[in-house]
């Protein structure tokens, strides 16, 4: 008899075999990055397709774009995460969820501000 948590186990596994080759592969497949234009079909493990919209970058260059704005170059939708590190033959991957923007932003005023209180 199989435990409820292996029968789970094997459905995710499964939606994500789909999900890397469904969508993520063919995110990749024939495309180049459209910042710096490297192959990504070639150098497929140095890619992140967002999460948002399924475009596709290499590593470097949307983690450069996200510290500047989290919205698509291709079609300006916001983004927080991205699929990376893709194995094809075992059909892996690893979704990387990136901080909040707006918490790092407040946290920074407040510290300002209480050195700024320190002073006075």
């Amino acid at each position: 008899m199989e435990s409820s948590y292996r029968r789970r186990t094997v459905r995710r596994r499964r939606e994500e075999e789909n999900l890397a080759r469904k969508v993520i592969w063919p995110s990749i497949q024939g495309h180049s990055c459209p910042i710096c234009f490297m192959d990504l079909e070639d150098r497929y493990r140095e890619a992140a397709i967002l999460t948002v919209c399924m475009h596709a970058y290499c590593i470097g260059c949307i983690r450069k774009w996200s510290n500047l704005k989290r919205k698509c170059p291709l079609c300006n939708s916001t983004f927080n995460s991205w699929f990376c590190k893709l194995s094809l033959s075992s059909r892996e991957f690893r979704k990387e969820v990136l901080p909040l923007e707006g918490l790092t932003r407040h946290s920074r005023r407040e510290v300002n501000a209480s050195h700024l209180d320190a002073r006075r």
